[in-house]
């Protein structure tokens, strides 16, 4: 098995953590990207980061895609955190089907077209997001 994280719990804890508290602290909105499965090893610590209010998981290259991970979007809502998506109305979709929770989202603006706002509003409006 490979080991994907580049530092274990304890230097995390020790020199990662205390700074991203200072800068939660600090921010009117702190989001954290979590970036690869190296990183899950992390998410408990980070979630009981009390200024800490969303969370951006992308999974990276060679993972499953965004909406194969119940698990983890399960666990940041359970903190109550709220969760940033990316990649349009499948991850969306996948997301909210997967934590039941709609108002926990954050969905990141994608890129559409002027001809297709009524489409992206009337989907958005289906969980209350606009």
């Amino acid at each position: 098995m490979i080991n994907f994280h580049m530092i274990g719990p304890e230097m995390f804890e020790k020199f990662v953590k205390p700074e991203l508290e200072a800068s939660c602290n600090k921010l009117g909105r702190a989001i954290y990207h979590l970036d690869g499965r190296g990183q899950i090893i992390h998410l408990g610590s980070l979630l009981r980061i009390k200024k800490l209010d969303c969370v951006q998981w992308i999974p990276g290259e060679g993972s499953p895609d965004q909406t194969k991970w119940p698990e983890i979007y399960r666990e940041i809502h359970s903190a109550g955190k709220k969760i940033q998506t990316t990649y349009g109305f499948d991850a969306l979709d996948a997301v909210i089907e997967q934590t039941g929770a709609p108002g926990i989202i954050q969905q990141q603006t994608f890129y559409a077209s002027i001809t297709e706002e009524r489409e992206v509003r009337k989907h958005l409006e289906k969980y209350q997001i606009v």
